[in-house]
């Protein structure tokens, strides 16, 4: 029974297959970065036991990046400028906090919603997205490739994986890895390895850069 429940969850990922997926936004909130920024990455991690809606996206515009978590949190004001210029995400946030105060509205569904905050804004140079892009994770290989399908893996049914969704204005990649760090020391797992770094890289990220709230009285 746990091995069928986990083959549903893989394959809800995409994990079953032979290549890198070319995928399609799937939800307002990806649309929404697809059509206001450069390009934009997704990541999620997922277990067994846990599949909770909480996204780590970072987004390029020109020479500036965007840091958002999409998590439940208390509602949000915006402290500064939280996106390009004319996305409407500063007025999305100041509508958002007025509209709580008033209604306590609370939407379920990935969106531009009470689970979606600003986190930081950084230039480009030296910043976190250019170390991600250093490793060329657009051009990685995932779970479905015959190179990671014929590798030995382990059958564990109580790990971990973690997803990317790669946006940009007319391509969307999407990859899945299963427990990644298991191999993390063999070199023929080389894509995984880096997957587990990029996976460190933000982890720790957001682990130093907090949601900053405003505080009303």
């Amino acid at each position: 029974m746990r091995k069928i429940l986990l083959l549903s969850i893989l394959m809800s990922f995409g994990m079953v297959g032979y290549s890198q997926k070319i995928d399609s936004v799937s939800n307002p909130l990806e649309k929404f970065f697809q059509e206001n920024y450069d390009s934009t990455i997704f990541y999620h991690t997922f277990s067994y036991f846990k599949n909770n809606p909480d996204f780590y996206i970072v987004g390029k515009k020109h020479d500036t990046i965007y840091y958002y978590h999409y998590d439940k949190h208390p509602t949000q004001g915006p402290t500064k400028m939280v996106g390009p210029f004319k996305s409407g995400l500063t007025e999305f946030f100041v509508n958002r906090f007025i509209n709580n105060r008033r209604f306590s509205k609370i939407y379920p569904k990935i969106d531009l919603d009470d689970n979606f905050f600003w986190v930081n804004t950084e230039v480009l140079k030296g910043s976190l997205w250019e170390k991600i892009q250093s490793e060329n994770i657009w051009n990685f290989v995932d779970d479905r490739s015959e190179l990671l399908r014929n590798e030995p893996s382990p059958d564990i049914l109580d790990g971990g994986g973690c997803s990317f969704k790669l946006i940009t204005n007319n391509k969307v990649i999407s990859l899945s890895y299963w427990v990644p760090q298991v191999y993390s020391k063999d070199e023929r797992n080389h894509i995984r390895n880096r997957i587990v770094e990029i996976g460190n890289l933000l982890n720790d990220y957001y682990s130093t850069h907090k949601i900053q709230f405003e505080v009303y009285h």
